[in-house]
């Protein structure tokens, strides 16, 4: 291997801190005392030893595209308002790419300030599908080109989201990010900051950074140049070595997996990380679980808290391996709400759905109406109203409270409600027709409130009652029609704030609407057997209790599907009628059931909740041209 070595000591000891030799690789290994079949294994996956140097395209003949963009605001609902890119070959620069797009709504007084760009600069200027479409030709990203960028994962994600909402497919090219670089090569107090303004001022670029995209997109181009001029003299003469370096992994965790992952093997499956004291650290499923451990170990890994902070702490990792993706994602939640690992941020708080429950009047009121915002759905949340025709209170299109005052209530050993019927689809037909009209779960309390909004109104102009009804009891033509019409009359007359507030509030809304149809019917189906070919030749049997899955069996495509689901009838177990929805399961348990019930290849085998999961003419999924632009 080379020796590493630069006229300036830091950037040969921050080059040298992530460079191991093979003769230091062939020690370590040589302690290491490991079983003949784990050392086929190791010969297999992991040697020979790839060095950083001569891999991939040399530098001098690599296409760099640089991009920078401007938008609206930094979240993923922000809108593009200009790309500036530059093709540069090695260092030196071939063409540039320049245009301001239309975005079509309001551009807060912050930005105008920051970039100049004005409504008026942008009255004439294309949209965002003939943009894309010439910088597609501009740089199409199927030759090796280089995506570049001064914190690219912001440029690189509005450029991704751009692609996906006009229709085009995105490439994922290699990606260099001169942030992260200038951060390795040129470590504090060397530089004070690594902003894109101060590594101008440090390398004297020709054109400075001003928060325009073309000018921020030549600045970063003269920026790499410079940055590839430090480190070539080091050895850094490929695109891989340049990658490498911007995302370093230290030596010795390079070396930390050999030991940990050895065990496991190219299957589904949930794995735990272990500290010492064999107290879980973090629970997580894959299709693959040895690549995913494996990436653990590697720059793949971003997350900061993760790559340092936790894999300091791991001494083992727990494997069990699974059938199917589906039963390792199941068991991932479950473990999570189990062990509440320190390091798992999402579904530890299964708590977090809410509802929203409207209490209408008997007249077709246009006026506002109480729709509560609830975080559990119980027989007595739901609220009674006032019957004109026969003067009497009742549930909606159910007696569920009475029917429960009637059944034989017992507690039993694990502290769970139930009562028992010897007539389990009637039960089941009863339990989800008291629960139509509840839309959610909601992923937040915000999200409820914002939908809670759009179908109270407002005072100057309400919701008619009776389109609020037939939306909560599946009929969406009316409501969502009438909210759009209303998104765009705001919009047309540059209301824009205005609109982007129907926007959001219709987001929510028919988002809940798409789940409480299908989340609904399964946590209230008693018995759902569903199987699905997620493995070739394989059928994959699952059974779901309301909204928990009770147990999993596989067959041949080819075998007597008789006998198998005959066998699969003495699976059932016992499980106590919820008191609540959702009560015996994890919500994010029956997402990922709802998840597979739309995927090509299931088929529902059997069900005691009957019509529940037909999709109407007109229901909410009939706006799927509308849902996708909402999604943007």
């Amino acid at each position: 291997m080379p020796t590493v070595f630069h006229r300036d000591q830091h950037v040969k000891q921050a080059l040298n801190d992530y460079v191991i030799t093979a003769s230091e690789l062939a020690s370590q290994n040589a302690k290491s005392t490991l079983s003949s079949r784990q050392k086929r294994k190791k010969e297999n996956t992991f040697l020979p030893y790839r060095s950083l140097f001569d891999l991939g395209p040399s530098l001098d003949n690599t296409d760099f595209i640089i991009v920078d963009v401007e938008t609206t605001g930094t979240g993923a609902s922000a809108h593009l308002l200009e790309i500036g890119a530059v093709h540069m070959r090695g260092t030196n620069i071939v063409n540039t790419f320049s245009s301001l797009i239309n975005p079509g709504v309001y551009i807060p007084p912050s930005i105008t300030t920051l970039t100049g760009i004005t409504h008026s600069l942008l009255h004439n200027a294309p949209t965002l599908s003939e943009v894309l479409s010439a910088f597609n030709e501009f740089a199409p990203f199927h030759n090796g080109e280089v995506f570049v960028g001064h914190n690219a994962t912001f440029d690189l994600g509005f450029i991704r989201r751009a692609f996906h909402s006009v229709g085009y497919q995105w490439k994922s090219p290699p990606v260099v990010d001169t942030l992260a670089l200038a951060r390795r090569v040129l470590p504090r107090p060397v530089i004070a900051r690594h902003n894109l303004a101060t590594l101008a001022r440090y390398f004297s670029v020709a054109t400075h950074p001003t928060h325009r995209a073309l000018d921020d997109a030549l600045a970063t181009a003269e920026v790499l140049a410079g940055l590839i001029s430090m480190v070539s003299s080091s050895g850094i003469t490929h695109l891989e070595d340049l990658i490498a370096i911007s995302r370093p992994v230290l030596p010795q965790r390079r070396l930390q997996r050999f030991p940990l992952i050895a065990n496991s093997d190219h299957v589904p499956g949930v794995y735990h990380f272990l500290d010492k004291s064999a107290n879980v650290l973090y629970v997580g499923s894959s299709a693959d679980v040895r690549s995913r451990l494996q990436s653990y170990f590697s720059s793949s890994e971003k997350r900061y808290r993760i790559s340092h902070t936790m894999m300091d702490m791991v001494a083992s990792v727990d494997i069990r391996e699974t059938t199917t993706t589906v039963l390792a994602r199941i068991h991932e939640l479950r473990d999570i709400a189990r062990f509440q690992p320190h390091f798992n941020k999402r579904s530890k708080r299964h708590d977090r759905h809410w509802f929203i429950i409207p209490a209408f009047t008997p007249a077709d009121a246009l006026t506002p109406r109480n729709i509560r915002v609830i975080k559990r759905v119980t027989s007595e949340s739901i609220p009674t109203y006032e019957d004109k025709k026969c003067n009497t209170k009742r549930q909606p299109d159910s007696s569920f409270t009475q029917v429960c005052a009637q059944e034989k209530w017992r507690q039993d050993n694990l502290g769970h409600v139930s009562f028992h019927s010897n007539d389990t689809k009637s039960d089941t037909t009863q339990l989800y027709a008291a629960h139509r009209g509840v839309i959610g779960p909601f992923p937040s309390k915000k999200a409820a409130v914002r939908a809670a909004m759009l179908m109270n109104g407002s005072l100057a102009a309400p919701i008619p009652q009776k389109i609020a009804h037939d939306a909560c009891h599946g009929n969406c033509l009316a409501l969502i029609t009438l909210a759009e019409k209303r998104m765009t009359s705001a919009a047309k007359a540059q209301r824009y704030e205005e609109a982007a507030d129907h926007k959001r509030r219709l987001f929510y809304l028919m988002g809940a609407l798409k789940r409480s149809r299908i989340h609904t019917a399964i946590a209230c189906d008693q018995q759902l057997l569903v199987a699905h070919t997620s493995s070739p030749g394989i059928w994959h049997f699952l059974g779901s209790s309301y909204g928990r899955v009770v147990f999993s069996a596989h067959a041949y495509t080819h075998a007597d599907i008789v006998p198998i689901l005959k066998a699969l009838d003495n699976l059932w177990p016992t499980v106590p009628t919820p008191t609540y929805l959702g009560e015996n399961a994890l919500w994010d348990e029956i997402a990922i059931i709802a998840e597979l019930l739309t995927q090509p290849g299931t088929r529902i085998i059997s069900t005691t909740c009957e019509g529940a999961y037909a999709c109407r003419i007109d229901g909410v999924e009939s706006f799927g041209e509308l849902w996708d632009k909402l999604r943007q």
